[in-house]
């Protein structure tokens, strides 16, 4: 994974962010996390739950979701 990316926030309009993925953390070690995707409509769907390994594994399996 050495090739991913990570941005700030908005800050000062200096990074725009479109967000189409997110992962949810529900506790501080990373084990209760879930992957949603974003619909066209602005409505959040869960395609996936479990820990931040997991969750990680399933975007990267799943590139359909996830570009």
């Amino acid at each position: 994974m050495s090739d991913v990316q990570f941005i700030k926030s908005l800050i000062d309009g200096k990074y725009a962010e479109f967000p189409m993925a997110r992962i949810t953390l529900y506790d501080n070690q990373g084990n209760r996390c879930e992957a949603d995707w974003q619909r066209h409509t602005g409505q959040w769907v869960n395609l996936f739950s479990g820990n931040i390994t997991e969750c990680l594994s399933f975007i990267e399996e799943n590139e359909q979701w996830f570009q």
